[in-house]
């Protein structure tokens, strides 16, 4: 009966070469019991390219195993991977690859020298406290850090004098599949990495205030009253007639005759109610400076309180009308300069 189903057994194997693997499994499956062992005779499942021979597996007696992966299944598979690399993109990219490592080998080697240095010197010192040794970096760890980039730096100059030399893909030589092999361990691909995708470009320009935007520019006499620009014609407008940024008692100026900034002194910023006269001519330099008035010899500036511009209905932006008595104030512009420049460097 023995002998009866190792004839079973040889002929599903050399049956297993041309059937497929369910019926393979279906045909071990009906397998007789051996009756001096006492125990099932277990087929080796394996692939169809794998399928040399066949073997049996004995629970009880030592176990015959299959090849793992043939040789020749091997080395076809060595072939297709040789040939389907780019050997021109390898050489390439370890190029670039033994670049960045000169450096980085260079920089380690840079750092550990100098923490030994400083090391060495402050054992050598008498005075050397142990907060300067203590603020040392670890010497031990950066000179590993060093050898370690030393030696890929050496591998990757070994796999490009390898890559330099004429290389033929159509079979698997040892000289390339040995750097091949080298190159995956050093993370070398005939290609080089992707790049991360682009940062979003900033917009040109100042950036964007979140603050309010004011119709005026502030400025500082030199006693701290507050003068307000305006900026364009409908800021204008709105400094000289809206009540949120100006009141009733604030004194009014603008260059005579001519386009030009509004400009409001803040009372409250001024103690006694009375305007001093430097502070007259701080708004009166602002607002000849601010206008198109030709700024040689005596300029024309009108003053007069807030409440008495008003802006006529109709009216392009920036004119308004003057009601009540006003005040004229004349400045010798060459004599202001360094007024001027002062101002300039108090605004806020």
């Amino acid at each position: 009966l023995a002998c009866c189903s190792w004839t079973i057994m040889l002929v599903t194997c050399r049956f297993a070469t041309v059937v497929s693997p369910p019926l393979l499994a279906v045909s071990f499956a009906s397998v007789l019991r051996v009756h001096n062992s006492g125990t099932y005779m277990q087929p080796t499942v394996v692939q169809r390219s794998q399928l040399h021979f066949c073997c049996l597996t004995d629970s009880a007696k030592q176990q015959t195993r299959c090849d793992d992966v043939p040789k020749r299944v091997e080395s076809k598979a060595v072939n297709r991977a040789v040939i389907g690399i780019n050997i021109d993109g390898l050489r390439k990219e370890s190029q670039r690859v033994l670049y960045r490592a000169q450096k980085k080998a260079a920089k380690a080697e840079t750092r550990a020298a100098a923490c030994e240095s400083k090391q060495e010197a402050l054992l050598d010192a008498e005075n050397a406290s142990l907060e300067e040794l203590e603020a040392l970096p670890n010497c031990a760890e950066l000179r590993t850090s060093a050898v370690a980039e030393a030696e890929r730096l050496a591998q990757l100059e070994l796999l490009v004098s390898g890559l330099q030399a004429e290389i033929k893909v159509d079979e698997a030589s040892p000289q390339l599949v040995e750097l091949m092999s080298l190159a995956a361990t050093l993370g070398v691909d005939d290609k080089p990495p992707l790049r991360p995708p682009p940062k979003p470009k900033r917009p040109k320009g100042p950036r964007a205030s979140t603050a309010p935007r004011l119709p005026y520019r502030v400025f500082r006499s030199a006693g701290g009253a507050e003068i307000r620009v305006g900026k364009q014609a409908v800021d204008n407008d709105v400094l000289s007639t809206d009540p949120a940024h100006r009141d009733s008692d604030d004194w009014w100026m603008h260059a005579a005759g001519c386009p030009g900034s509004h400009v409001v002194i803040r009372a409250n910023s001024i103690e006694g109610g009375r305007l001093p006269r430097e502070v007259e001519l701080d708004a009166a330099v602002l607002a000849a400076n601010y206008s198109k008035a030709i700024l040689s010899g005596n300029v024309g500036i009108n003053l007069c309180r807030a409440r008495q511009v008003s802006k006529p209905w109709g009216a392009k932006p920036g004119l308004v009308q003057l009601s009540g008595d006003t005040k004229m104030i004349y400045l010798n512009w060459k004599n202001e300069k360094q007024r001027l420049k002062r101002l300039r460097g108090a605004m806020e």
